[in-house]
């Protein structure tokens, strides 16, 4: 496991560095003044998993992905899955706030990241085709792109309240969402859960700006040179991603607890999914190694798909990238997916199949 890495340890300062940043930092900032420089690439400057900077440089550039539209902004968690209004305040797609109400049926509260849909057709979201396989089971679809544990536990804390204490609650956890518990921007601002000295969490970085514009244009670098950030960058490409690992260790595992402690409270059933990429799945890391011994050794129940996937695309002769499409699972992996958590719930819930 790597060690904690300091800002000096990576980014030694010599004379000769500091005059050639110098040099060439006003010929870079220059060309940040224009739209179609190449310059403007966070990625040049910072890793999407350490920190801010990135995130804050994409949201300035519109560059890597689309701003938060502001009808989605949600003053605790961020953002929610689709447009706020008077009738659906958290933003929910219709399915799913539809059917988040108190009516003695017995549901499934599936949180989670854009893993929860994949890259596939709305009839082939997990929480569609779970449904399908469950029988008489409301499925709700509580997925939101971009989400880390932070916010699909203050969402869980949110929604659960509004229903029948629920037959169980499923976390989605793709294995980089391990880094978003650490960061307050991850394609906006978002809420970040502190660990205070007796091992609770605090809910910090609030209120959440309204307008993204006046957001990214006020929030602040960690750094003041673009020269010497992108030098620091490309030191050690390789290992960048690594980098804080042992410090976001401590929240990752308080959120964990801090669900596990929920669920019992209300009476649920805990599930967690581990999801992964196509690179994550043939080449695990820390960051997988870290839920799965985490979560048995609180014992808490876990579907891990890598295995369930690699062992499909064996068993059928195909590569496993034919279960994905643009980074996410497509409908074939959905289904394989499904049909093994619905598995998993009829063995550790006692839930009924109705296969379709």
């Amino acid at each position: 496991m790597p060690q904690p890495c300091h800002e000096h340890d990576r980014n030694p300062m010599t004379w000769q560095r500091r005059l050639g940043a110098l040099v060439r930092e006003p010929w870079i900032r220059l060309c940040l003044l224009f739209p179609g420089s190449r310059w403007r690439d966070p990625l040049l400057y910072a890793h999407e998993l350490v920190g801010d900077d990135f995130w804050i440089l994409a949201g300035r550039w519109d560059s890597y992905c689309k701003k938060i539209a502001p009808a989605r902004i949600h003053p605790r968690l961020g953002w929610t899955q689709g447009p706020i209004t008077a009738e659906n305040p958290r933003g929910l797609v219709p399915q799913t706030a539809s059917r988040l109400v108190r009516d003695g049926r017995r549901k499934v509260l599936f949180y989670g990241d854009s893993y929860v849909g994949g890259n596939a057709l709305e009839a082939n979201w997990l929480p569609a085709l779970l449904e399908k396989q469950l029988g008489d089971v409301d499925v709700l679809h509580l997925g939101v792109g971009g989400y880390g544990p932070d916010q699909m536990h203050l969402l869980f804390k949110e929604t659960a309240p509004l229903v029948d204490p629920p037959h169980l609650v499923v976390m989605g956890l793709m294995t980089f969402s391990f880094d978003r518990a650490a960061q307050r921007v991850r394609s906006y601002q978002k809420p970040l859960l502190a660990l205070r000295a007796d091992g609770t969490l605090e809910v910090t970085n609030l209120p959440i700006d309204a307008e993204p514009e006046r957001f990214f244009r006020k929030a602040k670098l960690s750094f003041s040179s673009y020269v010497l950030a992108a030098e620091r960058n490309l030191q050690d490409p390789h290992r960048a991603g690594e980098w804080g690992f042992l410090e976001k260790v401590a929240v990752n595992r308080a959120v964990v607890e801090a669900n596990q402690r929920y669920a019992a409270e209300i009476g649920s059933r805990l599930l967690y999914v581990i999801f992964y990429d196509h690179e994550q799945l043939l080449r695990p890391r820390l960051r997988e190694r870290f839920f799965i011994e985490e979560l048995a050794s609180l014992g808490v129940d876990t579907l891990d798909t890598a295995p369930v996937l690699l062992n499909y695309s064996r068993e059928h002769g195909i590569d496993a990238s034919e279960l994905y499409d643009n980074g996410h699972h497509n409908d074939l992996g959905n289904q394989v997916i499904a049909a093994a958590l619905a598995q998993a719930i009829e063995k550790r819930v006692g839930a009924r199949a109705r296969r379709a």
